[in-house]
């Protein structure tokens, strides 16, 4: 099989994280690395010994680029996206994939107009703790889903670096397109609440709540609860506090990430208490990169290699995903339930 030719366009920590997992690849070649900040990609090109470029006119104009990842700030995802389209190219691009409905609807047309794949970054449909669900569903194990009940909670400090966007389209974003792809319907009715109460969030002017809360309700009857939080306190040394619980008509599913299976704990000054980091996104062990992130990457380069849709990810949904989080800014922005249907 030909090598899947991949260009980077952000090169954050996970950006940096994506050209590790490349690397892990036999079926990738890392083509191309590109940050705004150019010392960062002269860097990320030196540790990894990759191929840098200066601009992103330079990409456009080639031809030997197969898959283009956009993990820049969401504010810049628009328009990386549609060129790397219109000149040809598969894309994945993280999320939030953008915080704009209208633009998120003009990706998915001009991947329409240039037959090509775009995959939106939802990897928690590649980890095993929430594909499983999908499965025990699909088999189904619990019958129709009634409700779904989903928790995320990240440190406090992380604000200062998520806080440009709103909870709805960062951290809830994830929950959002789990509720979507386990209850396959769409959400007609949505009312949010929402806690501006520490010091980092009032330095985004409202715009990244530390508590918010949000009320999904499906076509033909489901009910999602989602709550996302920027408050998990430093000193508890837990990377991500997720939990989901699925209700059907003939039982229960649940995943969590409290304890990841593995923990160390340490009287060192700097880092004293227990540890519980999450290995089930990106690991590196031996040389090589494992977890969600390697896989979805995996599977995105055999489907292009084999000319086959990616079916397991929706940009579609992506797409209700963004509406979605819209409607969860401005309800609790206006105090009331807002409704989705046409």
């Amino acid at each position: 099989m030909n090598s899947i030719r991949v260009a980077v366009l952000g090169l954050g920590a996970w950006g940096e994280c994506h050209v590790q997992a490349l690397q892990s690849l036999p079926q990738a070649t890392i083509a191309a690395v590109y940050d705004a900040a150019p010392q960062r990609t002269a860097q990320i090109a030196a540790r990894y010994d990759v191929p840098a470029i200066e601009n992103l006119g330079s990409l456009w104009a080639r031809d030997d680029v197969d898959l283009v990842i956009v993990a820049t700030p969401e504010t810049h995802h628009f328009e990386a996206v549609t060129r790397a389209l219109e000149t040809g190219k598969h894309v994945l691009v993280e999320k939030p994939v953008s915080a704009s409905p209208d633009q998120a609807r003009a990706m998915q047309s001009a991947a329409n107009a240039a037959n090509r794949f775009l995959v939106p970054g939802h990897i928690l449909r590649f980890d095993p703790r929430y594909a499983s669900i999908k499965t025990h569903i699909e088999q189904g194990r619990i019958g129709r889903v009634l409700s779904v009940f989903s928790k995320r909670a990240r440190p406090q400090e992380q604000l200062a670096v998520h806080g440009r966007a709103h909870t709805a389209f960062v951290l809830m974003a994830h929950d959002i397109d789990l509720a979507l792809w386990w209850i396959g319907e769409r959400v007609t009715r949505v009312r949010s609440h929402a806690l501006c109460v520490s010091e980092a969030q009032r330095v985004t002017a409202g715009e990244a709540p530390d508590v918010l809360w949000a009320s999904l309700e499906f076509a033909n009857g489901p009910l999602a609860i989602l709550q996302s939080s920027w408050l998990l306190p430093a000193a508890a040394h837990i990377e991500m506090a997720d939990s989901a619980e699925i209700i059907g008509e003939r039982g229960m599913l649940h995943a969590q990430t409290n304890d990841g299976g593995f923990s160390w704990w340490s009287d060192e000054a700097q880092s004293a208490g227990r540890h519980s980091p999450d290995l089930g996104i990106h690991h590196q062990f031996a040389g090589r990169a494992t977890g969600a992130l390697s896989t979805q990457l995996a599977y995105l380069c055999d489907c292009i290699a084999g000319e086959k849709t990616p079916a397991h990810v929706s940009f579609a949904d992506a797409v209700h995903g963004v509406e979605i989080a819209d409607a969860i800014v401005q309800s609790a922005r206006q105090g009331r339930e807002i409704s989705l249907e046409n």
